[in-house]
């Protein structure tokens, strides 16, 4: 095994530990009290999904062909991604729930931040061909997916 595959996928345990911790965390302060209120995911937070999943899928037809192109188009997905995110968070923060409206918007924005943090550092391996990204990159897309489940099934 590469380093890099190696080093990629010690990050990827502690990722998933981190956001183990947090859902935990979720899951009791949610158990905790009657200010929880539900948060309403936007629509484009679904379409993020399929973004970031035509982006994994993109991106490994990539690597099949060895395509430069196909490469720079999963990276662009990447992009999308993050600027739709920040249209999420405008559009949760005009229907009046902020960072700090409930806990349920707190937990939203805590996670989906800290995994648009990650998918940045995901577009900087892509940008840099390390070929260890892809790996690091299907996470990043399956972990939005989760996020996006959690909260919808919180509902």
């Amino acid at each position: 095994m590469k380093r890099q595959t190696t080093a990629v996928i010690l990050l990827l345990i502690a990722v998933g530990m981190v956001f183990s911790a947090l859902t935990s965390a979720m899951f009791v302060r949610r158990g905790l009290g009657g200010d929880w209120i539900a948060l309403p995911i936007p629509a484009l937070a679904l379409w993020n999904v399929l973004v970031l999943a035509a982006s994994s899928a993109v991106l490994e037809l990539s690597r099949r062909r060895n395509s430069r192109t196909l490469w720079w188009a999963a990276t662009a997905l990447g992009m999308l991604f993050v600027g739709l995110q920040l249209q999420v968070w405008r559009d949760l923060s005009q229907a009046g729930f902020t960072v700090s409206t409930n806990p349920s918007s707190s937990f939203f924005y805590l996670l989906s931040s800290l995994h648009a943090a990650h998918v940045i550092g995901g577009i900087a391996a892509l940008a840099a061909a390390a070929s260890a990204a892809p790996l690091y990159w299907h996470a990043m897309s399956a972990l939005w997916a989760y996020i996006v489940l959690l909260f919808r099934c919180l509902q």
